[in-house]
């Protein structure tokens, strides 16, 4: 039996949607055709199976709408625990501070070779924390597993930096405010209900080369190319966060509406029970 869990919703362009689509996409399309269930995380992501990957009238694939199993993980994982995880991992972190995660998605011209520069993440770390009360915020930085896996030699003193080994989920269940741009991860974080900023430097670039399936203006949160003005929103946050909470909610409803930490148990009864 083979349930496909997929890995996000997205913001970008899936599949034949994307510009490429065409010389992309078949290799998922195929895969589709062998799933027995295949979860969703709402009634968006399902029409991007449907259609994106042309599944529709096609596939027999039993899709189970429940919302992420792995968003339980951010209700149901103790911070102490993660804060012994992170220090295991060797990152620097301190239980007397908020959590500020800058978690960006990978960039490059292919998945298997992504631009791996660390001089965007140094220079926002050392620019927010010129700005910020560095005696109440810390600054951790979650890369794509892709890049990761590409830079962790490269890491020696950058104990900032989340390990590939360390769940995002897990991460997000004790981060206070969310810094993020085109990645999902966004979007599992709008279940925690706290607030989430968006640095984008690229907008043009990144939206004609793939296409994306909303608008800027339809993020939960305010976005940015300059880190004075993301500074400013830091020292801010909670008057910036309630200037751009009606859209954060309408984007948390549709996106994880579900009932948080029964997730998981939901679809094994589904898959398992029948």
């Amino acid at each position: 039996v083979y349930i496909n869990t997929w890995h996000g919703i997205p913001l970008k362009h899936l599949g034949y949607d994307e510009p490429t689509g065409a010389l992309t996409a078949s290799n998922m399309a195929r895969n589709f055709l062998h799933v027995d269930y295949l979860i969703s995380a709402n009634p968006f992501l399902t029409q991007v199976y449907k259609k994106g990957f042309r599944q529709e009238g096609l596939s027999n694939v039993k899709i189970i709408e429940e919302g992420y199993p792995r968003l339980d993980t951010l209700v149901n994982t103790e911070r102490d625990d993660v804060y012994a995880q992170l220090e295991t991992e060797g990152v620097s972190v301190d239980k007397s501070k908020k959590i500020i995660l800058y978690a960006p998605t990978w960039r490059g011209d292919s998945y298997a070779n992504p631009n791996c520069s660390i001089d965007g993440m140094i220079q926002l770390k050392e620019t927010l924390e010129k700005q910020i009360d560095t005696n109440k915020y810390q600054i951790l930085v979650k890369v794509h597993q892709v890049v990761y896996r590409l830079i962790k030699d490269k890491l020696d003193e950058c104990s900032y930096v989340v390990p590939a080994t360390v769940d995002a989920n897990v991460i997000l269940g004790i981060t206070d405010i969310l810094i993020s741009d085109f990645s999902s991860i966004y979007f599992d974080f709008l279940a925690t209900g706290n607030p989430v900023l968006f640095y984008i430097t690229d907008l043009e670039e990144y939206s004609s080369k793939r296409g994306m399936y909303f608008g800027i203006k339809d993020l939960p949160g305010p976005y940015t190319d300059d880190l004075d003005v993301l500074g400013s929103w830091i020292n801010d946050i909670d008057n910036v966060f309630q200037k751009t909470k009606k859209r954060y909610d309408e984007v948390r409803d549709w996106c994880c509406g579900y009932d948080i930490g029964t997730i998981s148990s939901k679809i094994v009864r589904a898959v398992f029970d029948k």
